[in-house]
């Protein structure tokens, strides 16, 4: 597999980092790029034709620099009329600054470093020359549950929910200054409770307040629509005085050993 880089060399403290890891990875002999492959004595565009007939993949970077280089239009309209109409090569344009895309290759899908970054976009040139399937994940998780709280003096009220799909595992914990609480949990008669010291709590949790650790376990799934409603007395009354004395935190068990903090909406 051979590749051609095509780019400005006012972009090489960028450009060159990315050629050095294609050259290791594939092979120097197989890219294209002008500090290794244009010796002095060479002539320019005849290295350069010589680098596009040899070409499988034709990497165009662009930046303000590339688009506005006669050298880099002259390898563009050589690498685009006489191999790709020749389907002999592909053509993957690189963005690597924010520029107006030329309107010949805006249809084109392309690597994007400028948002994505250069690792990403390394991953992305490598899968290309391999013929990998480029996509990568920008989702990093979903966060099915969430929570709606409210305080009043000493009674907090929190409504959980699931945004898209069942949650079958309602088992939760949650972090408070008392320790004496009374629960009401809205319509369900089944649940578990338990509290224990943050010292004691059989759960690590990283958390540098101090507080107790309160255990609930409610017997139904939480579905789309039906969310779990919980009222809780607390011993001591909160008001805008002392609210800096108040602490709360809400985890999900996700499963044995995995809890996940529910976000508020």
């Amino acid at each position: 597999m051979n590749i051609f880089i095509s780019h400005n060399s006012k972009d090489k403290p960028l450009i060159e980092p990315i050629a050095n890891h294609l050259a290791d990875t594939f092979g120097r002999e197989n890219v294209f790029y002008d500090s290794w492959s244009i010796q002095p004595g060479d002539d320019i565009l005849d290295k350069m034709n010589e680098g596009l007939e040899k070409a499988d993949i034709f990497f165009f970077f662009m930046s303000p620099n590339s688009l506005a280089s006669d050298m880099v239009k002259i390898e563009w309209q050589n690498a685009l009329f006489k191999k790709v109409t020749e389907n002999n090569v592909k053509f993957i344009p690189v963005l690597i600054a924010d520029v107006k895309i030329p309107s010949l290759i805006a249809q084109k899908l392309y690597i994007d470093i400028l948002h994505n970054g250069k690792d990403v976009g390394i991953r992305q040139m490598v899968d290309v020359i391999k013929g990998s399937n480029i996509y990568q994940s920008s989702v990093q998780g979903v966060n099915n549950l969430v929570q709606k709280f409210e305080l009043l003096g000493n009674k907090l009220s929190i409504e959980i929910s699931a945004q898209f799909y069942m949650e079958p595992i309602s088992q939760f914990i949650i972090l408070l200054p008392d320790e004496e609480i009374k629960y009401e949990v809205i319509g369900e008669s089944m649940h578990e409770t338990n509290v224990w010291s943050k010292d004691n709590s059989p759960f690590t949790i990283d958390v540098p307040q101090t507080f107790f650790v309160h255990y609930l376990r409610v017997e139904r799934a939480i579905t789309v629509g039906y969310p779990l409603s919980i009222n809780i007395t607390l011993p001591k009354t909160y008001t805008i005085d002392n609210l800096n004395e108040f602490f709360y935190n809400l985890f999900h068990r996700k499963s044995t050993n995995d809890w996940e903090i529910v976000l508020t909406k």
